[in-house]
């Protein structure tokens, strides 16, 4: 049986507001999230001095969500390298690969009588 952790009660203080986060990750791991985001939001305001604390915390949003996403796809781009140095190493490449698939798919056809 499987261990769920229990939800904790953590407080934190973002751009000058306390806020209580519910969650199973420890106090700790929330308390630096809030601090990135406190961080995060104070580095914009300082660029946009004129932004109101609404568009500041959409912009923050969008600004983290966009370095997110621009870290999935190197992760993505990293995991397919290495995928393909595996190859590599094995001596087979793509083309390789996909003529044994086809050798592999024709042989069940024939086991099949699908020829």
């Amino acid at each position: 049986m499987s261990k769920k952790k229990e939800k904790q009660r953590t407080t934190v203080s973002i751009y000058g507001q306390n806020y209580t986060v519910v969650g199973q990750e420890s106090p700790a791991h929330i308390k630096e999230v809030a601090q990135e985001v406190d961080q995060k939001m104070r580095e914009i305001k300082k660029r946009n001095p004129y932004l109101d604390t609404t568009r500041l915390a959409v912009l923050t949003a969008v600004n983290v969500v966009d370095e997110c996403k621009k870290l999935q796809l190197r992760l993505e781009q990293e995991i397919t390298e290495r995928d393909k140095s595996d190859l590599g190493r094995r001596g087979l490449n793509r083309s390789e690969l996909n003529r044994s698939e086809l050798n592999e798919t024709k042989g069940s056809n024939r086991t099949t009588g699908d020829e």
